[in-house]
């Protein structure tokens, strides 16, 4: 996939960047792509290269053309509205989840809800 050192560099710099943009840590960020935080620190220092199914993923999430995941070739076509993107990502984060964190999600946001009716 990636060739030299200056490649390497460049796409992880894409990832982190897609972190970056989530807000989200490398644990978090880690998780929702299937991968170990130690192996997703690798490929944000160019030590590692990912695996089809990390690209897979971070396509996913993105939306971002494989090519310009992989090569950084042209324009990411990332066109979407901030919106999508962490529509996507979280998407991708609830497929992983198991009962008691979706239950817990579930319960916070009806406690939200029930706090904020009327002040919207």
């Amino acid at each position: 996939m990636v060739r030299t050192d200056e490649d390497k560099k460049r796409l992880a710099e894409r990832i982190r960047a897609a972190r970056t943009y989530l807000e989200m840590s490398q644990t978090e960020f880690a998780q929702a792509l299937g991968v170990s935080q130690s192996y997703l620190s690798n490929l944000e220092k160019g030590l590692s290269q990912p695996s089809v199914e990390v690209v897979r993923t971070l396509h996913k999430m993105t939306g971002w053309r494989y090519e310009w995941l992989i090569e950084g070739d042209g324009e990411s076509d990332a066109n979407d509205a901030p919106e999508e993107f962490q529509r996507r990502a979280i998407r991708s984060l609830v497929g992983i989840m198991d009962y008691k964190e979706l239950n817990f999600i579930r319960r916070f946001i009806e406690l939200y809800h029930n706090t904020h009716k009327g002040k919207q």
